[in-house]
């Protein structure tokens, strides 16, 4: 059953605190001249102002006798009324409440539930439940909307068993709909779906969960059958049409936590539409995963062929040397004041008998001269050219653009799989004239023409290609516009028409204006470019002013060399004072830590069952503990049972997949990031306006295909990528593949981060950066500022040709193209706003934008301003030394908490399952594990900082601002555990005074 504390109704707290006294409950003198007007005996008097005090916290008039007796007491002797508080009782019974509370709404321009209210709740109630299925959701959005009209709220029972029967209506609507729909045939196929056969290997149901192994040809096979068996379930996905798409996720979410017995033993109405819900998602996930796959099965082609050219290169160097080596014997010959004659035998002598062998050795030099290794690819294309055929026959790429010369070539290989001949005509003949139509070839790259057309000319007239040169190069070329989003597939969530994501042009000249305000730029083009250009020439001129100054910075051969910074002091008494807070810690173990920030903060308020209709866990507080236990430090539920008495393994797992999901882990770490902000010492480390992005490896099983072999973390796996405040807690994590450019994700963090922390400016090393993100992370009013491994080598950008420099000249390598910025920037804005609302994120818009797209404006767009934002920060970089030191303090945090939340997951670094949803569970499980151990280590040493000024220690700001809180020396993390749940900690003190 849900409880009222579980949800937003308002409650006084019972232990309200004195400046809560002061700011909600001291009755003002306009209200005290209220009262007088409206009753004249004192105790009449008291009980008003109570229940107006009271109704303005609350919003609905509690009894008297349920209104904290601090609260009373304080009223009372705020108007001198402290000898009628035993009076109270009688307050109610001779019917002053009766005639008061009428009062008191006019007062407030409150309207009474009853007139209208119940239609209002009920209202709310329906359209919450179009995509919450929890009570405790449907309910806040009850109260919100009732507040919002200005409502009295009702009862907290009214408002449950009003809730209650509305969800009922509204999900047996849709389970109705849906099932009057499916016709007997569909419905036979979804109970097929869930029988279990004892000759089965495996059910239907447990096949329509299964997850894709990584991207072999093999595995692209089974992945290809798997599509097709889905698409043969798929037929009646239009019966879904009418369900919102957020409640859609929640039936398939339900539905994949179920197995066959649970699927059984539900209503059958209920159980066609969530495995209805069930195939659609898992349909569309698995054409993303198939066009995931196909573009790493194309890119591990590619990589194969630079790796034979280089063996090549390694095998044929003697031969190479000896070309060489002639080549420098027949210069040596040539003297202009010998004859012809004398030259000509000389190099006859110096060729020999081998001049067939050498022009052969030059003729296969020259083939693989300039990193040539397309003559490698036909070999390593034959065994996967049948499943590349399969996915362009039957996931049909399409343009995004009015250029359909690429889409016209998919079509023309697909009418001609079958032919085997070495050259393949080009010329298609129209059935109603007799004019020869030439397919377009104007997609073909430079450096695959004369490998596909044998001509170097590409104004030469074409009537055929060399057929399997050709096939590589269009799957080659499907792959990259498929990355940058020139190419699209219906149906894909990852791959699908991104445009359609954003908002409309009517939605965006109606959020302009605001956006534009709120951001603090114009809403105008030309006045943008404008300011834009001024910032950078302002910029210019003041760090070349400067440069003769600056120290630490010189210019050698065209190139920036910055000197290492030098270390800070540390201040004087504080190693003192660390060896104190730390000798002081008090021993724990880390299912301690976890019950007491359970007592302080209950984080686990959003815990509950997933679908919102299991029934609760008895004593669920320590089985949610224990649960994030096992999954936070990567132990796994058969450790977990092992180690804490109480635990069992099933219990451990039931919880995990029935009760917690990403998004209540989120709302968790929400939590626990609100309380720490309260803190006084956090407020020392830094201002919560800063934070840094970077990422760890976790080890991942291989037959996986999120995991991914990457040099440069060495091995198979995922990156676990992390936003950390500057204040060391982390406010968002993600888990991506090894081989994404982690840049692609690193605006998701802030974006998506719900908590009070409210970062604009963002930290990265070179993975985090590129033109585009520049600025894009700009007009989403972002500031990033990234530690760049090769900074020497990036671009500088002038505004003009004409601005010249004293000091500054060779860093500059380029001229801004103004007017390209100025004419997309309506285009580029409808795209951020449309991130800023929600209705795409901006690691999809960077997914297409990060790879160079020769169609797609956009791309130059963005990229063009991202040169404007990168050249401003890169010259203040130089100029800053402060600047310097800020950037490798937020990258040094970075790294810190990769080790200690490595540190956490003492259970391995490998995370030991295969299915997509449970490693981002466990990353997050983790990400909330570090962070409780950071609030808990805060606690104590706030604590502990108090007891030392209070001995008379010299503590400073100065000597905190130094000592982190990724403090585990006390902490135990190996042995067996207890958790007592019953024993209460010491109650938390937030404050600081020096």
């Amino acid at each position: 059953m849900t409880a009222i504390h579980e949800t937003a109704y308002p409650r006084i707290r019972s232990n309200v605190t004195d400046q809560e006294l002061s700011e909600l409950y001291t009755p003002s003198p306009e209200e005290v001249k209220f009262a007088d007007i409206n009753t004249q005996a004192p105790l009449q008097k008291l009980g008003l102002l109570i229940l107006l005090k009271t109704f303005q916290r609350l919003g609905y008039f509690p009894m008297l006798s349920s209104v904290p007796q601090r609260v009373i007491d304080h009223i009372a002797r705020c108007v001198g009324l402290e000898h009628f508080v035993d009076s109270l009782e009688s307050y109610e019974k001779v019917g002053s409440r009766r005639r008061h509370t009428p009062r008191i709404r006019v007062r407030l321009d409150i309207k009474e539930f009853s007139s209208g209210g119940q239609h209002v709740m009920e209202k709310a109630f329906t359209d919450a439940c179009q995509t919450k299925d929890i009570i405790a959701d449907i309910i806040n959005a009850g109260i919100e909307e009732l507040v919002r009209r200005r409502y009295e709220l009702p009862a907290f029972s009214t408002l449950l068993r009003t809730a209650r029967r509305v969800r009922v209506i509204v999900n047996r609507r849709f389970y109705q709909n849906v099932s009057d729909a499916l016709s007997e045939s569909q419905k036979q196929i979804i109970c097929g779906l869930l029988e279990q056969k004892p000759t089965d290997l495996q059910s239907g149901w447990h096949r329509l969960k299964l997850e894709p192994k990584k991207a072999t040809t093999k595995n692209m096979r089974q992945l290809i059958d798997q599509l097709r068996w889905l698409v043969s379930l798929n037929g009646g996905k239009h019966l879904l049409d009418s369900v919102p798409e957020a409640k859609l996720q929640r039936f398939a979410s339900e539905a994949c936590s179920l197995n066959i017995t649970q699927m059984n033993e539900m209503e059958s109405k209920k159980r066609f539409t969530l495995a209805m819900a069930l195939i659609r998602t898992q349909t569309a996930l698995a054409i993303d995963d198939l066009t995931e796959m196909f573009s790493r099965s194309v890119a591990k082609l590619h990589n194969r062929g630079k790796q034979a050219l280089d063996e090549y290169h390694h095998q044929h160097r003697q031969k190479t040397e000896n070309l060489i080596e002639i080549l420098s014997k027949m210069l040596g010959v040539l003297d202009p004041c010998l004859p012809a004659t004398s030259q000509i035998k000389a190099i006859a002598l110096i060729v020999g008998d081998n001049s067939e062998q050498i022009a052969f050795d030059c003729e296969a030099y020259l083939g693989y001269a300039g990193n040539n290794y397309l003559p490698f690819l036909p070999s390593f294309y034959k065994n996967q050219r049948r499943n590349l055929f399969w996915f362009l026959e039957n996931l049909h790429p399409k343009s995004t653009s009015s250029d359909k010369a690429l889409e016209e070539a998919i079509t023309f290989l697909i009418n001609h799989k079958d032919s085997r001949a070495k050259f393949l005509s080009i010329k298609t003949s129209e059935k109603d004239t007799d004019q020869d139509l030439v397919l377009d070839l104007s997609w073909i790259p430079n450096k695959w023409w004369k490998t596909v057309t044998g001509t170097l000319s590409r104004d030469a007239d074409i009537e055929e290609v060399n057929r399997r040169y050709f096939e590589i190069c269009l799957f080659s070329q499907v792959w990259l516009e498929l990355k940058s989003g020139d190419l699209f597939i219906g149906g894909s969530e990852k791959f699908g028409d991104w445009r359609n994501q954003l908002i409309s042009w009517k939605e965006y000249n109606e959020s302009c204006d605001a956006y534009c305000q709120q951001i603090g730029c114009h809403t105008t083009p030309n006045q943008f470019v404008s300011n834009l250009k001024t910032w950078l020439t302002e910029t210019i001129e003041k760090v070349d002013a400067t440069f003769p100054q600056n120290e630490s910075v010189s210019i050698k051969d065209g190139e920036p060399v910055i000197r290492r910074l030098k270390k800070r002091e540390k201040p004087e008494g504080f190693a003192t004072v660390e060896q104190l807070i730390t000798s002081r810690l008090p021993e724990c173990d880390i299912l301690e830590i976890l019950s007491d920030t359970e007592h302080w903060i209950n984080w686990t308020k959003d815990f509950g069952p997933i679908s919102g209709f299991d029934s609760r866990l008895s004593s669920p507080q320590p089985r949610y503990i224990g649960t994030t236990f096992c999954y936070g430090c990567n132990l796994g539920p058969t450790q977990t049972a092992r180690s804490v008495k109480d635990l069992s393994r099933k219990g451990v797992a039931y919880v995990n997949r029935r009760h917690i999901d990403e998004e209540k882990l989120l709302n968790a770490n929400v939590k626990v990031i609100n309380e720490y902000n309260k803190f006084a010492l956090p407020k020392l480390w830094g201002s919560g306006k800063s934070a840094s992005a970077d990422g760890t490896k976790w080890d991942v099983y291989e037959q996986n295909l999120l995991s991914e072999y990457h040099i440069r973390y060495g091995g198979w796996g995922g990156i676990g990528y992390y936003h950390v405040s500057d204040t060391y807690i982390a406010l968002f994590s993600n888990f991506i593949s090894c081989g994404v450019w982690e840049a692609v994700y690193i605006l998701d963090g802030l974006l998506e981060n719900k908590s009070e922390i409210r970062p604009d400016t963002l930290h990265a090393d070179t993975q985090g950066q590129s033109e585009t993100v520049f600025g894009l992370a700009h007009l989403l009013s972002i500031q990033l500022m990234p530690r760049i491994r090769n900074f020497k080598d990036l671009k500088f950008y002038l505004p003009a040709e004409n601005l010249g420099t004293s000091h500054l000249n060779d860093l500059f390598d380029g001229i801004i193209d103004w007017d390209l910025i100025q004419t997309h920037f309506h285009d580029m804005l409808r795209v951020i706003i449309s991130i800023s609302q929600g209705k795409i994120r901006s690691s999809t818009i960077l997914r297409k934008l990060g790879t160079y797209s020769r169609k797609n404006k956009l791309y130059f767009a963005f990229r063009e301003l991202g040169r404007v934002i990168r050249t401003v920060f890169l010259l203040n970089y130089i100029a800053d030394i402060e600047l310097r030191r800020t950037i490798g303090n937020a990258t040094n945090l970075s790294e810190w908490w990769n080790r200690f939340v490595q540190w956490v997951a003492f259970g391995g670094e490998e995370i030991r399952e295969n299915n997509r949803i449970q490693q981002r569970k466990i990353i997050r499980y983790n990400h909330l594990v570090a962070n409780l151990v950071i609030f808990h280590n805060v606690v104590t040493m706030t604590r502990i900082i108090k007891q030392l000024i209070a001995e008379g220690h010299t503590v400073t700001p100065e000597i905190l601002e130094r000592i982190a809180p990724y403090q585990t020396e006390h902490i135990n993390r190996f042995g067996s555990y207890l958790l007592q749940f019953d024993r209460i900690p010491l109650p938390m003190g937030s404050d600081l005074e020096f």
